[in-house]
C-alpha cells in the first residue's frame, strides 16, 4: 500500500485545448467528409478553401436576415431547436 495513495491520481495540468465555438464543433461533426477544420475564425474545407465563420457584428433580426454569416445561421438553428424541444416538453 502506498503511503500517499492520492498522489497516484495527480496528473500534471494538461494544456488547455483550443476551444471551438459551439457552432463550429457542430459543423465539423455534421460534415466530416467536407470540412477539414477551423482556424482564425474561418471554416476550412477539404479542398483548402476557407469561409469566414463570424463577422463579429451584433445584428437586429432584420440585419441578420439580410446579412447573415455561418455563426448567425447556426445560432438561429440552435435557437429553433431549443424552442421546439422546449415546446414539446411542455405538451
Amino acid at each position: 500500500m502506498a503511503l500517499f495513495p492520492a498522489v497516484a491520481y495527480l496528473q500534471p495540468p494538461a494544456l488547455a485545448a483550443p476551444t471551438l465555438p459551439p457552432g463550429v464543433d457542430l459543423l465539423l461533426q455534421a460534415y466530416p467528409r467536407h470540412l477539414k477544420g477551423y482556424a482564425d475564425n474561418r471554416i476550412i474545407w477539404k479542398d483548402g478553401t476557407t469561409m469566414q465563420y463570424d463577422d463579429g457584428l451584433l445584428k437586429t433580426e432584420d440585419q441578420t436576415f439580410d446579412s447573415t454569416d455561418l455563426e448567425d445561421q447556426i445560432n438561429g438553428l440552435l435557437y429553433t431547436c431549443l424552442l421546439y424541444t422546449s415546446d414539446a416538453a411542455d405538451e
